[in-house]
């Protein structure tokens, strides 16, 4: 059972007097402070990080970084997690003895910044919080500011709204080359580095509960994501309808993800008509039964436009699957055609029927190939291999002055 209110301790790190004036206060419909049942002892000797996000949902960009706030929790980081929308994710970092607070004001004001200042590091997650990186141009306390964002949302608004200069003390680490190369298109004056994202190892654990109900004979596709223009699911249905009947009829593909634009959904529904024994589509499937059905497909395909690090196709390395994916994907850079998965270059939906077909005619010589897609993921998204690489990037930019 979460507390909600609690006695609050003098000298305690989460409960400075700013910090309990705001939330007790006036503003108090907008503020939720969250505790766990059980709380790390607030010492001088542990390093304290301020982790700012932009909302708690079950999505990628948050799902990515409760796996790296488990690491810092692991190496011993007192850890506070300040988010503008509560959700899901609240429960994992409190189940991890980890306080959350919500601020439903947080862009509107800098009240955050009273307590912020009793941290060693601020770590913001995205770029959404950027207004939060204005008001730290001149606070002297160190920020790693973790980028995974796509180029349409830079097209749309961001470009009008980023800083146009940020402090020396903001150092910036993005998702993939891709995420870095479209911030300094648009950003040119920053520098940025780049930070893999880690994923536990969940091919290891026995699942076998979710099963396409399908003909056993098809060779099943899946692509993963919201239906909306910049996932490119129009892509993969040119590509359907491009291929052979022949080769169609052998296959099933299943569009996993929410609605959220109508006319992809539209165009979705009409192939789905058209093809009912082709083309499936299903809202949404949980963490467990996704993981199954990476391990049922033939390929998983990234249609995506415009995608910095889509978070199944390094999921679907993890199962030792393989990868179809459009060059407009930070993914891309790490695969080698032929080797450890499959790239289609221009959106192209001929390229991608030509992939689909290759392998459907090939299915049986691909498993090579689905070995050196389980080494990518060892290589780059390993969890081992991100912990060293967050833990010497938190060294680099911690506060030396530790309270």
């Amino acid at each position: 059972m979460l507390k909600q209110q609690k006695m609050f301790k003098d000298k305690d790190l989460y409960f400075t007097n700013a910090m309990c004036k705001k939330v007790a206060g006036e503003s108090q419909d907008n503020i939720q402070l969250f505790l766990p049942e059980k709380m790390w002892e607030n010492t001088d000797s542990r390093k304290k990080v301020l982790v700012l996000t932009h909302e708690l949902s079950m999505t990628g960009a948050p799902i990515v970084l409760l796996y790296a706030v488990e690491v810092l929790k692991e190496e011993g980081y007192q850890l506070f997690i300040l988010s503008q929308k509560d959700g899901m994710l609240k429960e994992k970092f409190l189940d991890k003895q980890i306080p959350v607070l919500i601020d439903g004001e947080l862009y509107k004001n800098n009240r955050w910044l009273s307590y912020a200042k009793e941290f060693d590091l601020i770590f913001v997650n995205t770029i959404v919080p950027f207004s939060c990186i204005e008001q730290l141009k001149d606070v002297d306390i160190p920020v790693v500011w973790w980028i995974h964002d796509a180029k349409e949302g830079y097209e749309r608004y961001l470009k009008y709204v980023l800083p146009k200069s940020i402090g020396e003390h903001v150092k910036i680490y993005c998702v993939s080359d891709y995420a870095k190369k479209v911030l300094l298109t648009f950003r040119p004056q920053y520098s940025a580095d780049v930070l893999l994202y880690g994923l536990p190892d969940l091919s290891i654990f026995p699942r076998g509960k979710f099963r396409f109900d399908c003909n056993e004979q098809k060779k099943i596709f899946l692509t993963v994501g919201t239906l909306e223009n910049r996932k490119g699911q129009d892509v993969l249905l040119e590509a359907i309808e491009k291929m052979e009947t022949e080769e169609r009829e052998k296959s099933i593909f299943y569009f996993i993800g929410a609605v959220k634009m109508e006319s992809v959904f539209k165009k979705l529904q009409k192939s789905m008509k058209k093809y009912p024994e082709t083309v499936r589509w299903i809202p949404e499937l949980d963490r467990n039964d996704i993981m199954d059905a990476y391990a049922q497909a033939t390929a998983v395909i990234c249609c995506s436009r415009d995608d910095p690090m889509p978070v199944f196709m390094a999921e679907t390395m993890m199962m030792a699957g393989i990868c179809i994916c459009s060059e407009n994907t930070g993914t891309s850079t790490l695969i080698s055609p032929g080797e450890n998965g499959f790239l289609y270059k221009n959106n192209s939906s001929e390229e991608l029927a030509k992939c689909i077909t290759y392998i459907l005619k090939n299915n049986k010589k691909l498993d090579n190939i689905c070995m050196a897609a389980r080494e990518t993921y060892e290589k780059s998204f390993a969890l081992s291999i991100f912990r060293q690489h967050l833990l010497r990037i938190m060294e680099q930019n911690m506060q030396k002055d530790t309270k």
